[in-house]
């Protein structure tokens, strides 16, 4: 959003301008429909469920293809997809948070290499945890919140990998002793609501919880809630930029993954076409943003040759990537 906003402020000052992982800009501000903003958050605008769901589909056919010696969900004579399905079965009939395992989950998507096998050995670990009926062992439920809360504070301040959830005691909380971590996380929702239309209504996300949750079971009432700290936000859409989004007289290349769970590739897509003045590249491959996406040669060749030529990848380019996770080739 802040390229897209500075490049259509300040068309003159833009020699070349690379967004990676992208979204919809209309959508991200407003809604491209009236009373969007007023019925719809952000992510729910933005399809990040179903994005989310897309590329957790895409982490259990590669553990199964994987085996058990690379994946260890994949362990066992049951899919890791029919396993994944009990699992969440066990979480909405309360044998364990809900809410938690769809922030492993959730929050894992974003760096395929580092992250997936730490949450497959997660999930088995909670799978059978939780077999014959039996609810989560105290210790492994406060293993499990207190691994959601490091995976969501990794992806906010772009830490390192994850770490799986722990079998042993979970560490004490330090309290009042520990030294102060940053406001990453606050600093992402004062950005946000101010540039933003969401609702206010706790009706809204109510409702909204449930039938997203239907459509997408986990992923679904994961991306309604995660917008909801703009909605008491006191200065939400305060002088938020809504366009033009096309005012940019260089062209911007727009780089992003097929299977992105926290900028959809169809979001990139509309973006492009809002710019008008860009051009796609596409990755096959899984994660958010360069960064942690698969490593392409082909995506790093074309992104070099653009920022230090100025040489635009063919229209309707796709780059593969050179290896996936669990070792796969």
């Amino acid at each position: 959003m802040i390229g897209a906003i500075y490049a259509n402020l300040y068309p003159d000052n833009i020699r070349s301008m690379v967004l990676d992982g992208t979204v919809d800009f209309v959508g991200n501000s407003t809604g491209h429909n009236p009373g969007d903003g007023a019925n719809y958050p952000v992510d729910v605008r933005q399809g990040v469920d179903v994005g989310a769901q897309g590329v957790f589909n895409r982490f259990l056919s590669l553990c199964a293809r994987a085996g058990r010696a690379a994946c260890a969900f994949a362990a066992g004579p049951r899919t890791p997809a029919s396993k994944w399905a009990t699992l969440l079965q066990r979480a909405q009939a309360g044998k364990l948070s809900y809410q938690n395992l769809m922030t492993l989950a959730f929050y894992n998507m974003e760096d395929p290499i580092a992250d997936w096998p730490g949450l497959a050995s997660s999930l088995e670990h909670l799978y059978r945890s939780t077999a014959a009926g039996h609810a989560l062992p105290g210790k492994a439920a406060r293993a499990l919140a207190a691994s959601a809360r490091a995976v969501t504070q990794q992806v906010m301040t772009g830490g390192g990998a994850a770490a799986p959830v722990p079998a042993g005691p979970v560490p004490a909380h330090p309290g009042n002793a520990a030294s102060y971590t940053g406001n990453t996380e606050e600093a992402y929702y004062a950005t946000q609501c101010a540039d933003s239309l969401v609702p206010t209504s706790r009706g809204v996300y109510r409702t909204l919880g449930s039938t997203e949750d239907a459509k997408v079971p986990g992923f679904g009432r994961m991306v309604v809630y995660d917008m909801m700290p703009c909605a008491t936000w006191p200065y939400m859409h305060s002088g938020g930029y809504d366009g033009p989004w096309n005012a940019s007289k260089t062209t911007i290349l727009v780089i992003n993954a097929s299977h992105d769970p926290f900028t959809p590739l169809a979001g990139a897509k509309t973006a492009v076409s809002e710019l008008g003045n860009a051009r796609l590249l596409i990755v096959d491959g899984d994660g958010h943003t360069s960064m942690y996406v698969e490593p392409s040669v082909c995506r790093d060749r074309y992104e070099l040759a653009y920022l230090r030529q100025g040489t635009l990848p063919p229209l309707g380019k796709r780059c593969p990537v050179s290896k996936l996770p669990f070792g796969l080739p």
